[in-house]
């Protein structure tokens, strides 16, 4: 009985040793867990500042992709009306040159 005794006190000091291994291991992995957790944070915030300066980017281009294509519109608008001057003027030549 004293022997089973003995062996049952072993096996519970080994068993004991064993748990506060593990809770020395899980203490250290937390420990080193912190700084990855506070870097994947930091990383998240960064890429969120970086997906919001794209956005920001991509909305002025579309605000001078439209400013553009006005500047384009007023260009030819007014080649038109400067073709359309250029023919009254060619005409009024022409009818003055008829006159003398």
């Amino acid at each position: 009985l004293k022997v089973c005794a003995e062996d049952l006190v072993s096996q519970l000091d080994a068993s004991r040793k064993a748990e506060r291994a593990s809770e020395e291991k899980a203490t250290q992995a937390e420990i080193l867990l912190k700084p990855l957790q506070k870097q994947l944070a930091d990383s998240e915030r960064l890429i969120k500042q970086k997906q919001d300066a794209v956005v920001d980017l991509q909305k002025q281009l579309d605000e001078r992709s439209a400013d553009r294509d006005k500047l384009r519109r007023l260009l030819d608008a007014s080649h038109k009306e400067r073709d359309g001057l250029q023919s009254k003027l060619d005409e009024e030549s022409s009818n003055t040159s008829a006159i003398k």
